[in-house]
């Protein structure tokens, strides 16, 4: 059994060009994983965030306004409907 693995072993004998191919790819493929998963964990923080923000009290419109960042804010406004001037995108 032993020589029949050496033996398979002796016989695989890659060529320059796949060896250079797979020294120049194993790197760049590990450090893209590894910024997968680094990107994966700020995407992570913001899902955090806006679920923070979504469950949060509602501010008023003017207080909106002063916030540095008022993505996914619930806001608490009052107005009325202008019939004239609505626009309908289809």
């Amino acid at each position: 059994m032993k020589a029949s693995i050496a033996s398979a072993w002796q016989r695989f004998r890659p060529g320059i060009a796949p060896t250079v191919v797979v020294l120049v790819l194993l790197p760049l493929m590990v450090g893209l994983g590894c910024w997968q998963l680094s990107r994966g964990q700020e995407k992570q923080v913001l899902v955090d965030s806006y679920a923070e923000r979504r469950a949060a009290e509602p501010i008023h419109g003017d207080q909106l306004a002063a916030l540095a960042d008022p993505a996914f804010r619930r806001v608490h406004l009052r107005g009325q409907f202008d019939a004239e001037h609505s626009v309908l995108l289809d």
